[in-house]
């Protein structure tokens, strides 16, 4: 089986926008974890998800910078993509 350096890049396509993500955030964030493993065996494999791609920005800044603002009113992305934050 093959491995994916941290420093591998992914294309997701949320909603036909599309983000090159580093495998080392992508990996951090649990719905994509299939994705992964799929990937690692089939290269040609695609990602899209039917989500805003607006709030996607939000989520992945988020990932990247826990200080970043994330806006309350879209904490339900952050449950969809499984990612945990402090709820009010």
């Amino acid at each position: 089986m093959d491995t994916i350096a941290n420093n591998h890049i992914y294309d997701i396509n949320v909603s036909c926008k599309i983000y090159h993500i580093k495998h080392d955030i992508l990996k951090e964030i649990p719905y994509f974890h299939e994705y992964i493993n799929e990937f690692i065996n089939n290269k040609e494999i695609k990602c899209f998800v039917q989500r805003s791609s607006m709030i996607f920005h939000h989520v992945l800044a988020y990932k990247i910078d826990p200080l970043h603002p994330y806006p309350s009113k879209y904490f339900y992305e952050l449950d969809f993509y499984g990612l945990s934050y402090d709820k009010p």
